[in-house]
């Protein structure tokens, strides 16, 4: 993979390339509203992957629901409609960090890759009835994941209950456990 901005303006990051170094697929770009704002606040990456495919009411009110007031929805939905300071990305870490805020896993970062790290630590307990549809298309002619339809809002009520039970439940106090891991981990690692 590959992190930067691509030679199509937009910055890459979940991009699958031949050994000539041939873009053959990757991630379906989202709006990443705000730039580096939406890596502390994961939930900007979730209104802008669900912009597209969301009417305003329903994703206003999904974002509401993610703990953003009515006027902050307002201000990030016109920010991404008038594209100000939205760059276009296809950045994995992106992706899981809006999946973590979509679940109330982690709604602000609050040091390096810690949406993801969360993500991960729930993940590992797995929950094998939870199911996210995967769907490729074609986007600027390559096949792309497109990560719009593997998102909560696209999966079934049922399925996002049991993953929402499953952060409440079942990791509870293993997922603190592991996020203190973490954070001790990566304080460590800025210190060498």
């Amino acid at each position: 993979m590959v992190l930067g901005y691509g030679y199509d303006g937009t910055i890459w990051g979940g991009e699958v390339f031949l050994p000539t170094l041939e873009r053959v697929g990757g991630s379906h770009p989202g709006a990443d509203a705000g730039g580096d704002l939406a890596t502390r606040h994961p939930v900007r990456m979730v209104a802008g992957i669900l912009y597209s495919i969301c009417d305003e009411r329903e994703l206003a009110a999904t974002l509401t629901s993610l703990g953003l007031s009515e006027l902050e929805s307002s201000i990030l939905l016109q920010q991404i409609e008038r594209k100000v300071n939205v760059p276009m990305t296809s950045s994995t870490g992106r992706v899981l960090d809006a999946v973590s805020a979509a679940l109330g896993l982690c709604q602000k970062r609050t040091y390096d890759g810690e949406p993801a790290m969360t993500l991960e630590g729930v993940a590992r307990y797995g929950y094998p009835d939870v199911a996210l549809p995967l769907e490729i298309s074609t986007y600027q002619d390559r096949p792309i994941l497109d990560t719009r339809r593997c998102s909560p809002k696209s999966s079934t009520r049922k399925n996002k209950e049991k993953a929402q039970e499953h952060c409440r439940l079942g990791a509870g106090h293993d997922r603190a456990r592991d996020c203190n891991d973490s954070r001790r981990r990566s304080r460590s690692h800025r210190n060498e």
